[in-house]
């Protein structure tokens, strides 16, 4: 999917930056941003509407 130039053209329009990347690696990266924002979150209160 990502391999094709009209996917690739528009999400490169609306700023996303593709990165291949191992799936382990993938995962951490996962890993780390749902605890980042998780902690963010909760030290704000931020509850689902």
């Amino acid at each position: 999917m990502l391999q094709r130039s009209d996917t690739r053209q528009r999400l490169a329009a609306q700023g996303t930056d593709l990165v291949a990347m191992p799936s382990a690696q993938l995962a951490e990266k996962l890993r780390r941003e749902t605890q980042v924002y998780g902690d963010i979150i909760k030290r704000f209160g931020i509850k689902a509407s």
